[in-house]
């Protein structure tokens, strides 16, 4: 029951930040794409990402994934949950989504202090924008497909350029 509470308390995702010399030649780092069968997606990381993954062992199992850089005070991150094939999982509505990103809001004591849809791998998903109590900004989208919620996450510790976070949740691709 643990992984299925993660869900709705999980993804971070900042927006509106500085980020030092990135990316300073987009061509550059657009190359750094990794790619993840198992997870379905694949993404342009600025550098070989910490991986804590957590598979099902079958098909009635939860998973979990969360891919994770942070270099100068900047994260970047994708999470993905994975309910079990035996529940009947919420529809992919934007009520549902808010209900997620609310509830990340909760868990990291920041603020949500605006969404807006948006596309996330070719799908319609949501964004949130946070802001931290110390100053920190985060660009979070969320997505279900089938029984996976994708969680795609920009943060800095203060203020952000918002075309910097939105290059790097652009980059994220389904590969179905």
């Amino acid at each position: 029951m643990r992984h299925f509470s993660i869900v709705l308390t999980v993804a971070t995702i900042a927006t509106a930040m500085v980020l030092p010399n990135w990316p300073e030649n987009a061509g550059t780092w657009a190359q750094s794409v990794y790619t993840y069968p198992d997870s379905d997606f694949s993404i342009a990381f600025p550098g070989p990402p910490d991986v804590d993954a957590h598979a099902p062992q079958n098909d009635d199992a939860p998973g979990s994934w969360t891919y994770l850089v942070k270099e100068n005070g900047i994260s970047f991150s994708v999470r993905i949950d994975q309910y079990p094939k035996s529940i009947r999982v919420p529809d992919p509505t934007p009520f549902t989504y808010q209900l997620l990103l609310r509830g990340h809001a909760v868990e990291t004591s920041s603020r949500l202090v605006s969404t807006g849809p948006v596309l996330l791998g070719k799908k319609p998903a949501l964004q949130g924008v946070f802001a931290s109590s110390n100053g920190g900004t985060e660009l979070r989208r969320v997505l279900m497909v089938g029984h996976r919620v994708y969680q795609v996450s920009y943060s800095t510790e203060g203020p952000a350029d918002p075309g910097q976070g939105a290059a790097f949740l652009d980059s994220f691709k389904l590969s179905y």
